[in-house]
């Protein structure tokens, strides 16, 4: 079926009052998508970063913060396997 069939169809089937199931429906007479130029408009994406934005500072930002967080991970990594010891030795 082409197009022009599909809504020859469709057509009738809403004058007959005969219509498909939703399902089949929404797969056969999909309902028409709205476009534009702009790819952000309908989703929601932000236009471009500020200009106060530096990116080689905030990049370094978000590295120290990396350090710290896995410094913290080693260290509770240290705590529980010490832990896990500590209960297989009670359990034996």
């Amino acid at each position: 079926m082409d197009i022009k069939q599909v809504e020859t169809q469709r057509h009738r089937g809403h004058r007959a009052g005969v219509l498909p199931p939703r399902a089949l429906r929404a797969s056969v007479f999909p309902l028409p998508v709205r476009t534009s130029l702009n790819s952000g408009r309908y989703v929601g994406v932000a236009d471009k970063a500020p200009d106060d934005f530096i990116f080689a500072e905030r990049l370094e930002e978000l590295n120290e913060e990396l350090e710290v967080l896995n410094s913290e991970a080693r260290e509770l990594e240290e705590r529980i396997a010490a832990n896990v010891a500590k209960l297989l030795e009670a359990a034996t």
